[in-house]
Order: structure tokens, then C-alpha cells, then sequence
């Protein structure tokens, strides 16, 4: 296949454009009292210029209690401190003499001591370090880790400590033990860009917040949505306590985050502090090691290299058929087949990317996939060594792949196949389209019960195109409700008026795929809503109707079904929006929602529970914004989701019908 040049410099630039910054990692300091600049560059051995360019938000004078981000650095712990910290506690008073190139973070964590305690010990440190100079190391029982375990806890701040559970953030964590999220990271400095897996032992600051809620302050500019999301909490509830708020929240600004209401704990004396954490961390072993007899326990796999394929139709051999000469009609972008996907690609970069702050390791592979070169693609040898393959693939190239993915035991991810077959003999293959004849199942479980208050018909065009749809109604309904069936050469819109009933709730089915007619049946019992109560249910074609009149779907209480529904009043979905104008500077259609939560969705699985991922998918803690993912297979059998979104519309609002 000839390849063109410009495309892949196109994706190349967006790839960059994601993936090309280096990800600067911060220790963060809370100044005290008459701290400034100059004293942050004496104790961590930065230049205070360095620290200043990483808090623009600062002013030159720091303020007690400013928390102040200290670009880190590999010097900053000297070279001959452990791995592991050990228990220095001091029980006469010790002088230590400084060496050479040495810090205070460097000297405090050799000695297990805070940096506040050695500059109140040592006043002159404030001016900064000499080569020499002799110190006072104070007498501070500090908190003392090994191999991972927290043994004991200091006693100037009372610590806390928490084991890290699965969808867990440090954000999620700040708000339940209702501290701010600085305080969390300067009593974790081991936290590295936010970044915490599952298992992790985690400090927490123990003192008595009676506000009902914490702050937030940026140490840079933040959208109130990305906060939001975040936290987890509602927009409308951050405004709520924060009234003068703006979509977008300066650096340094402080912003409230509401918690639960704080409730007085009873304290019970029993053992003490160090028995207590000592009995949480054999409680916590002692539960890992009843987990780890099942295959679904697992952290997020830092360690390991990931390689993804994602096989699309980019229709790069066609790009130079693009003319703008002669145009009488205006043409959207994705009418041409080679940006049709692009925007699943792009958000496959924009999951990816998320993910590798969570510490995910991958190579990514994009193949231009016809039905003239995938033979040739399923020869390279770099493609036996997939983890996962992701693709948007016709009917014939799809079963060479399937054929290949089963044979090297790849799990094969297919994302827009409507045929229920294509996972017949493909344990391997992840069918993303729902399973046809669950939509008909889904939709009669959300109609009420049969009553003597309810008419229900089907009404069908007799046509093959309608026949199978057909079918999966009358089998959903037949063991719950009796109808009356409507057949006819032609769909015509007053066979429906004559069999309605004014003493009854009129429920109808109505399988026609043809916009116009549904447009006139919509409008026809539109005017009859006074007359009768009407329930319109139409096949799934019908949520890709646009042009159909809202107020006639609102009057005639029309039920829809989809196999992916987009909520816009969702923070999540709100959140990837804004990151997707922001990055592409474009709106996403449902193609890059897909994508996101496609790759979110499976990278996740892959990378905490393995290949056999699939086995293990009630723990998958990602949640689409598009639809459910509910898997079901059959003994030698891919898998199928099951899931149809059901929804009305009322107040011009979407309504799901089904959780």
C-alpha cells in the first residue's frame, strides 16, 4: 500500500501533541512563618528562580501556611541515605557536622526528623547551610517506614494511616478523611504526580476539621469542571458553597469542597496508637492473602510494557482524491472516509495518556487496515506480540483478524460490527455493539405491568428489512403481555388511529426505519394527545433520527432505545469535552467518546488483572460515559455486551428508562 506522507505527519503531530511533554514531578513544602524564597533554595539546594518559575501564583513574600511546589531534584536525598528508613530516635542531645553539598531535606531524612524540627533547633539554618558547620539534631520520634509498613507515628503531628482500595485517588481520599489535599502530599513526599496504586500505605493527617468542607488551592490554573470531577462532586455543589466561583479558578485561589457533615468520635481507650496501626497492617495482610486466592486481585501493573493495536479504516490511499474546486454543496469533514474515525483516534491518545499518569507503560501500533492489505499486515512478526487489539474493522478484514488474534491468543476488541456471529468460535473476541435481541428484551422491561388499563400493538411494514425485528418483539412480549398486531403492505399511519382506545393507555411499537413516515406518524399522534394516552416505542434507528420534532416525542411519551447514549448533563462527560476542545480544539462526536471509553475501559482490565482480563470484569472500575458494559459469553463463545440504553425525553431532558 503506498503510503502518504501528509497523513502521517498529521498523526505523528498529534501524537507529539499528547505524548511529547516530560512530566515535571514536585515535592511540596507549607511555608511557616518568615519563610521565603531564598531560605527554600538553603534548605532543598534549589535556586530560589527554579521555584519561583514553579509557583507563578506566588507572591514574592510567602504567607504561613502556602503550600509551594519544589521541582525535584535526584540531589536532593543524599546518595548514602537507605531505601529504607529506620527508627533514629535520639535520646540525648546530638550535633551533627555538615558535609559537603549536603540540605536539610537530605540531613532530615537521614535522620528521621522533620525539617521544621532542625530549624527550630537550629535557628541559623533559616540563612542556610555551611560545609563544617555543627547542628543540633533534635529529639523527635518521627515516622518510621520499612518494607512498605508504617510501624510507628510521630508525636508533634498525630498520623493516620490508610491502605489504598481499588478506584481510589488522593483526591477521593483528601475528601474522606476531610483534609486538603496539600496536607496529604507533604506527609507522603514518596507520592510522585499524584500517582497512588492499589495496596499503597498511605499517611494521613489526623486532626479535627468541624467545617463542612475542605480547600482547594491551585498551584495552577483549573476549570471548576476538571475540580469537580476530580473530587467527584457535582458542579452545582461546589458552587453552592463557593457563590463568587467562575468557570475557570486562578492559581492560589482557594476553593471549598463540601464533605460530609463532621460528626464527634467517641474515643475508646483502648490499645494504643502503635498497637492499633500495628493490628491494621496485620488485618490488611492478612486480607491480601485470602484475596490472592482468586485471579481477580490485582494493582494497576506499573512495571510491565503494554503493546496496544489499534487497526482503523484511515483510507490514507484515498487522501489525494480530496478537492476543494467546484463545491456547490457545503461538505462536513467526516463525509470523507479518511477523517470518518480520526476522532476515535484521537481519543485513543487522550485515554492513553491518562492512564500513563496512573504509571501504565505502552507501546501503541495504528494500522490502516483494507481489505487489500491485511494480509500483509498479519504477517509483520511485531504483531504476534499484542496484549490487546483494538479495531474498527470491515467484514473481511475483521475475520482474518479474528482468525489471527485466535490463533496467538490476542484479545481481539471489535467496536462497531452489529452481527451477533462474530464472536461464534472466537472465545477471544469482545463484541462492543449490544446483542441485537436485548433491545427488544430491555425495552419491555421498562413498560409497566399488563393491567386492563393498557392497549398495547405492534405495528409492522411487511418487509423483510422488519421481520427479524419483528421477531424479537413478539418473543420479549410473549410471556408477559397479550397485543394486537398490525401488518400491512405499507405503513400507514391510520391503521395505528382507528385501533387507539380512549379508555386505555395506548402502548405502540411502531417498526418503520423510513424518517419521513416516522416524522408524519409523530405529527398525526401529536394532535390526538388529548383524545388519547399515547406510548410511542420505535426501533433503534429512530435515536439517529435528528431532524424529529421534540415537542411531538415529549407529547407521545416516545420510548427510544441505543446502543450508546451521550448525558451532557454528566460532570464526566462535561470534563472529556472540555479536554477534548482543548486538545484538538474540536467537538467530539460519539466516535472520540467511544474511543476514550473503549481504550479506559480494556487497558484497565489488561493492566490489573492480565490477558485473561475478561474473567475479571465486574472489577473494572471504569464507567463509560456512552452505555454499560455488561459481558455475557457462551462455552467457546467471544463476548457480547447486552446492554441497550433505554431513555424518553421530558422538559426537553433525557430521561434514562433503565439503570
Amino acid at each position: 500500500m503506498k503510503i502518504k506522507f501528509i497523513f502521517f505527519w498529521l498523526l505523528f503531530n498529534c501524537f507529539l501533541a499528547v505524548f511529547g511533554q516530560n512530566a515535571q514531578i514536585y515535592i511540596y513544602h507549607q511555608a511557616s512563618e518568615g519563610e521565603t524564597f531564598k531560605s527554600l533554595e538553603n534548605i532543598y539546594g534549589i535556586s530560589q528562580n527554579e521555584i519561583r518559575d514553579a509557583n507563578p501564583n506566588l507572591q514574592y513574600t510567602l504567607k504561613a501556611g502556602e503550600s509551594v511546589r519544589i521541582p525535584y531534584n535526584k540531589s536532593l536525598i543524599s546518595n548514602n541515605q537507605s531505601s529504607h528508613t529506620y527508627n533514629n530516635t535520639v535520646k540525648d542531645t546530638q550535633y551533627y557536622e555538615v558535609k559537603a553539598k549536603e540540605t536539610l531535606w537530605g540531613i532530615s531524612h537521614k535522620f528521621n526528623v522533620s525539617i521544621d524540627a532542625l530549624v527550630s533547633a537550629n535557628p541559623v539554618l533559616k540563612d542556610g547551610l555551611k560545609t563544617g558547620q555543627k547542628i543540633v539534631i533534635p529529639d523527635e520520634t518521627w515516622v518510621i517506614h520499612k518494607d512498605n509498613e508504617t510501624i510507628s507515628e510521630t508525636e508533634s503531628e498525630p498520623l493516620d494511616i490508610h491502605i489504598v482500595k481499588a478506584s481510589e485517588t488522593l483526591y477521593s481520599i483528601a475528601k474522606t478523611y476531610r483534609v486538603r489535599l496539600d496536607s496529604l502530599q507533604m506527609v507522603n513526599p514518596q507520592i510522585i504526580n499524584d500517582h497512588i496504586a492499589i495496596g499503597d500505605t498511605l499517611l494521613i493527617p489526623n486532626y479535627t476539621n468541624k467545617n463542612n468542607y475542605i480547600e482547594h488551592q491551585p498551584t495552577e490554573k483549573e476549570k471548576v469542571s476538571e475540580i469537580a470531577f476530580n473530587y467527584q462532586t457535582p458542579i452545582q455543589e461546589i458552587k453552592n458553597v463557593n457563590p463568587e466561583i467562575k468557570k475557570t479558578v486562578p492559581a492560589g485561589e482557594i476553593v471549598k469542597i463540601p464533605v460530609t457533615p463532621y460528626e464527634e468520635k467517641t474515643q475508646t481507650p483502648t490499645a494504643s496508637t502503635e498497637q492499633t496501626i500495628n493490628q491494621t497492617i496485620k488485618t490488611n495482610k492478612e486480607v491480601t492473602i485470602d484475596e490472592a486466592q482468586s485471579i481477580c486481585i490485582g494493582g494497576w501493573n506499573t512495571e510491565s510494557v503494554f503493546k496496544i493495536a489499534l487497526m482503523m479504516p484511515f483510507h490514507t490511499d484515498e487522501i489525494n482524491t480530496l478537492s476543494t474546486k467546484n463545491l456547490t454543496i457545503k461538505t462536513s469533514v467526516n463525509d470523507y472516509p479518511f477523517f470518518k474515525f480520526i476522532q476515535f483516534y484521537q481519543s485513543t491518545l487522550l485515554a492513553l495518556e491518562t492512564l500513563k499518569k496512573n504509571g501504565l507503560h505502552f507501546e501503541l501500533y495504528v494500522y490502516d487496515i483494507d481489505a487489500n492489505n491485511i494480509d500483509n499486515i498479519l504477517q509483520k512478526e511485531s504483531l504476534t506480540q499484542m496484549d490487546l487489539i483494538i479495531g474498527l474493522l470491515y467484514k473481511e478484514p475483521f475475520s482474518k483478524v479474528a482468525d489471527f488474534s485466535k490463533e496467538h491468543n490476542i484479545t481481539l476488541i471489535n467496536v462497531n460490527s452489529t452481527r451477533d456471529e462474530i464472536v461464534k468460535g472466537y472465545p477471544n473476541v469482545i463484541k462492543i455493539m449490544p446483542l441485537n435481541f436485548n433491545f427488544s428484551k430491555t425495552v419491555v422491561s421498562v413498560l409497566p405491568p399488563l393491567s386492563d388499563s393498557m392497549h398495547l400493538m405492534i405495528v409492522r411494514k411487511k418487509d423483510s428489512t422488519f421481520a427479524q425485528i419483528d421477531q424479537y418483539f413478539r418473543a420479549s412480549l410473549a410471556e408477559k403481555y397479550s397485543y394486537v398486531s398490525i401488518d400491512s403492505t405499507y405503513f400507514n399511519n391510520y391503521d395505528i388511529l382507528k385501533n387507539l382506545r380512549s379508555t386505555q393507555s395506548n402502548y405502540v411499537i411502531a417498526m418503520n426505519h423510513n424518517t419521513a413516515s416516522v416524522m408524519d406518524l409523530l405529527r398525526i399522534l401529536d394532535k390526538k394527545k388529548k383524545e388519547y394516552d399515547i406510548h410511542l416505542i420505535g426501533s433503534p434507528q429512530w435515536s439517529d433520527m435528528t431532524n424529529l420534532d421534540v415537542h411531538h416525542l415529549q407529547n407521545t411519551h416516545t420510548i427510544f432505545s441505543t446502543p450508546h447514549l451521550i448525558d451532557y448533563q454528566n460532570d464526566h462527560v462535561i470534563h472529556f469535552i472540555q479536554n477534548y476542545r482543548d486538545q484538538y480544539n474540536a467537538e467530539p462526536d460519539h466516535w472520540a467518546f467511544q474511543g476514550y471509553d473503549i481504550v479506559s475501559y480494556f487497558v484497565e482490565g489488561l493492566s490489573r488483572f492480565g490477558k485473561n482480563f475478561m474473567k475479571c470484569r465486574e472489577h473494572i472500575d471504569y464507567q463509560p460515559m456512552t452505555t454499560k458494559y455488561h459481558f455475557e459469553n457462551t462455552a467457546g463463545d467471544g463476548y457480547i455486551n447486552q446492554f441497550w440504553n433505554v431513555y424518553t425525553i421530558e422538559n426537553f431532558k433525557i430521561i434514562k428508562l433503565n439503570k
